[in-house]
């Protein structure tokens, strides 16, 4: 799985088509098919299915917090889903 982190807000609507075809370009050269872009925020996860068979899932990290161990606790949630993918895949 490639995951590419981003740092800038999520449209709401589609991924942008740039990056799209990074995720596409990486997806060619390492020949993994699942993809994941992740975007600060609170959203609900979205996949979308590309071109030669690639998944390209949006994820997102809420990286708001009120204190370290709330961060820390976000950062276990995400951690686990992707995780999660990761394992749903190997099955």
């Amino acid at each position: 799985m490639i995951l590419d982190t981003k740092y800038k807000e999520y449209s709401g609507k589609n991924p942008d088509e740039d990056d799209i075809a990074q995720m596409v370009y990486y997806s060619n050269t390492t020949g993994i098919k699942q993809c994941v872009l992740v975007y600060p925020g609170v959203h609900q996860p979205k996949s979308y299915y590309l071109k030669s068979n690639i998944t390209l899932h949006i994820m997102f990290i809420d990286l708001f917090a009120l204190s370290v161990k709330e961060f820390e606790k976000k950062c276990l949630i995400f951690v686990n889903t992707i995780s999660g993918m990761i394992n749903s895949l190997k099955k």
